[in-house]
């Protein structure tokens, strides 16, 4: 079966258009597909629920989710930890939810299409809203400032970079660094060095790594920080590094996601039709 992620903006088109969620995904099945929703998918229309005029949207969304029935990805840290224990042991990676988280899932998913949004959901959606606009801008203006200093040092060096993959080649010998950081040094130097000789074996690892790739090619090029709703486009992009496809109807995560993922295809709703 193949595993088709849906993006948030595919699943808000989907409801603007008034899709039969049970008929979409008897097409799905019947065509051997499985849909898949990540967990950070279900945090952002979560959100919805924090503005009062929303919560009607927010309940259609969540029906939505709940109706299509799919198989919920984990969070990119839980991929992440386990591509850790698969270099380490060869471990496998689950790559969904197990059985009791699962239905965890379903049971919160259908609790906010009833509308109960309670006062501890709302408090850790805005608590993370804080986190995320707090660091984002931080975290990017470190890299603004890296390549200032780079284009202080030799004006040269990086005035030519002007695609994705002029960025992947110039951070190629850095990527090791690059792993460990993104593992938050959880792993030694020789493990950072065999994830890059081996990369590719390690989907939602080599995904984050370019996410986080295309954000230094924004900065060094446009020389400016890359939107929240981009670091949400990655995230979504990164749960899915083991699906097959991707569903969306941004345009720009389109054109982005097989930068970041060059194995899986891009769909849009009207592929499923």
């Amino acid at each position: 079966m193949e595993k088709i992620y849906f993006e948030v903006s595919a699943i808000n088109r989907a409801v603007d258009e008034g899709r039969p969620t049970g008929l979409l995904h008897q097409h799905l099945v019947s065509h051997g597909r499985t849909p898949v929703v990540g967990l950070h998918a279900i945090y952002e229309l979560a959100r919805t629920f924090l503005n009062p005029q929303g919560i009607d949207r927010g309940k259609a969304l969540c029906q939505f989710v709940s109706e299509l029935d799919p198989s919920y990805a984990p969070p990119v840290d839980n991929l992440l930890n386990q591509e850790v224990a698969k270099l380490r042991s060869g471990a496998a990676v689950l790559p969904f939810l197990d059985y009791a988280n699962q239905v965890a899932t379903r049971m919160e998913v259908a609790r906010l299409a009833a509308g109960d949004f309670d006062a501890k959901a709302r408090q850790f959606l805005t608590l993370r809203e804080q986190e995320i606009q707090h660091n984002h801008p931080q975290m990017m203006d470190a890299y603004i400032r890296h390549v200032q200093r780079v284009k202080q040092r030799n004006p040269q060096k990086l005035a030519g970079m002007r695609t994705f993959e002029h960025v992947q080649h110039y951070f190629d010998r850095q990527l090791p660094a690059i792993i460990r950081a993104i593992l938050r040094e959880g792993i030694t130097p020789a493990e950072a060095r065999e994830f890059q000789a081996r990369l590719h074996a390690f989907p939602a690892l080599r995904s984050t790594v370019n996410a986080n790739l295309f954000l230094m090619f924004v900065c060094i090029t446009q020389g400016a920080i890359p939107r929240l709703d981009k670091i949400d486009d990655h995230r979504h992009i990164i749960e899915a590094s083991y699906c097959n496809a991707i569903v969306s109807q941004d345009e720009q995560l389109q054109r982005n996601a097989s930068r970041i993922n060059p194995d899986f295809k891009v769909l849009s709703l009207a592929n499923l039709s």
